[in-house]
């Protein structure tokens, strides 16, 4: 349980720090780096009437959904690298 807890608070910590650095830097290009998931997640979303992903309601709940997929998927690739080192050192 300890071991789940720990991956859950990592997951939460690095989504928080790439979100933080996507939102410093100024272009989209390198944003999309940082946030991948938000910037998939808006491209499966495609609104035609806005190619450019801006702004738009949609394009916005878009964006907040992928930040917030990055606390599982972060989470579940620290839950394996902490159960690796743990099994490393047992």
């Amino acid at each position: 349980m300890k071991l789940v807890l720990q991956s859950i608070g990592a997951g939460v910590v690095i989504t928080a720090l790439l979100t933080f650095v996507a939102f410093v830097v100024n272009t989209r290009a390198v944003s999309c780096v940082f946030v991948w998931q938000a910037c998939l997640v808006q491209t499966v979303i495609h609104t035609p009437d806005n190619p450019i992903h801006e702004a738009s309601p949609i394009d916005l709940f878009a964006f907040a959904f992928g930040i917030l997929l990055g606390v599982p998927i972060y989470s579940l690739a620290a839950y394996a690298l902490l159960a690796r080192g743990r099994r490393r050192h047992s």
